[in-house]
């Protein structure tokens, strides 16, 4: 209806107004205060957005740009203050308001004062507060509302008191309170946990419940109060066992290997990952468990700033002792210039070192090769002996030579 209009003084509403429809003042321009008359119902989609102040930009600071919402509205349409940054003070949602649109205030950062939402609202849409950088003091979220939409009060980051959350919230989608930097105090009322990450980015504090728990970033926020305090951060991690052997089907433990630096560092949660789990798997309790034979590398890494350390695992068989040794002849009958091959059996079949080694015990007698071929030289009689290198394990043989 008055669409990009500009108006010299104030927007007056009269209180014949029951309903002011869809963009009816969208980009408009005009100065002093807004007030919205107790006559008025319905606020439309895009009803005043992106409206702003008709004075020149160094006589703002003299204008009062209020914007009053009197008891009557029941309901505020998307968008409907949208960007509407010139706006100053407070900004209070009366009772009769039921519903109040996606980012229907969405990016107005001038309102400077306090920010409230009287019990009534049943609905707030998503991103309804997105960016209104300049409120402060506390936020109660009304005890009317049952869930909070995404990103409904992220970026208010001028908050600075107390955000308590009613017991009748049963719902708190993703990134709701996201970026609300200066918020000190949590109260949750509700019986829903609320995930620090993905909701409550703090950069340098944490929360400390009632039993002195911290709470930063990855952690819950369940029902109770939660102070937050000033958070040491993480610059590195480091691991002492740079590198190791395992046997497959044994553990190793590495929690005790790591530090954390600095040592008195807020979040301490750490995580742990192997690069194969074929060859090696890791538990998040640091518990390394061989697999098979192979190589592989095992990461810790810190919940907070995500530093690393890794530590490179070789996985071998485990070994198989000799038990015993045994040759295909216990006497042999050569005659000189002949030969004869002796084999040797070792215990059990799948013993990891097979290794031997042959000897005689007169080599004008007969000889002996690495490959237990024994040579008659002269009549005469030898030993020949066949050591294992594991366990030297033997076994003998008499030649005789003719």
């Amino acid at each position: 209806a008055f669409e990009n209009c500009s108006i010299a003084g104030n927007l007056i509403i009269p209180s014949s107004v029951t309903t002011i429809g869809t963009s009816a003042f969208e980009r408009c321009s005009f100065a002093g205060r807004l007030t919205i008359p107790s006559s008025v119902t319905m606020i439309g989609d895009s009803a005043f957005q992106e409206c702003e102040s008709s004075e020149r930009d160094d006589e703002l600071k003299y204008i009062y740009n209020y914007l009053t919402i009197q008891s009557g509205v029941k309901e505020i349409g998307d968008k409907a203050f949208y960007d509407c940054s010139y706006f100053t003070g407070d900004l209070t949602i009366p009772s009769s308001v039921t519903k109040i649109g996606e980012e229907a205030f969405s990016g107005c950062s001038g309102f400077n004062g306090k920010l409230t939402i009287q019990p009534g609202v049943r609905t707030i849409g998503r991103r309804a507060f997105e960016g209104c950088r300049g409120f402060t003091g506390n936020l109660t979220i009304p005890s009317s509302l049952t869930a909070i939409d995404f990103d409904v009060f992220s970026d208010c980051s001028g908050l600075k008191g107390t955000l308590t959350i009613p017991s009748s919230v049963k719902t708190i989608n993703e990134f709701a309170f996201y970026r609300m930097y200066g918020i000190s105090k949590i109260i949750n009322n509700s019986k829903i946990e609320i995930n620090a990450r993905n909701f409550i980015e703090t950069e340098d504090k944490y929360f400390v419940d009632s039993k002195k728990k911290s709470v930063l970033w990855d952690g819950k926020i369940g029902n109770g109060t939660y102070i937050s305090a000033k958070a040491v951060r993480v610059k590195s991690i480091s691991l002492k066992l740079k590198q190791t052997n395992l046997v497959k089907g044994k553990t190793i433990n590495l929690s005790k290997q790591y530090s954390i630096n600095p040592s008195n560092v807020t979040d301490k949660t750490v995580w742990w990952e192997s690069s194969n789990n074929k060859v090696a798997t890791v538990s998040q309790k640091g518990v390394v468990s061989g697999v098979k034979a192979g190589t592989t590398t095992i990461t810790v890494g810190t919940r907070d700033g995500q530093k690393k350390a890794t530590c490179k695992v070789t996985v071998t068989n485990p070994v198989v002792k000799v038990k015993s040794v045994k040759l295909n002849k216990k006497t042999a009958s050569i005659k000189a210039g002949k030969t004869v091959t002796l084999k040797a059996t070792i215990t059990p079949s799948n013993a990891t070192t097979k290794t031997v080694t042959w000897k005689t015990s007169n080599k004008k007698i007969a000889t002996v090769t690495s490959k237990g071929v024994v040579k008659g030289i002269k009549t005469g009689t030898a030993t020949i002996t066949v050591t294992t290198k594991d366990g030297k394990k033997t076994a003998k043989c008499k030649a005789t030579v003719k």
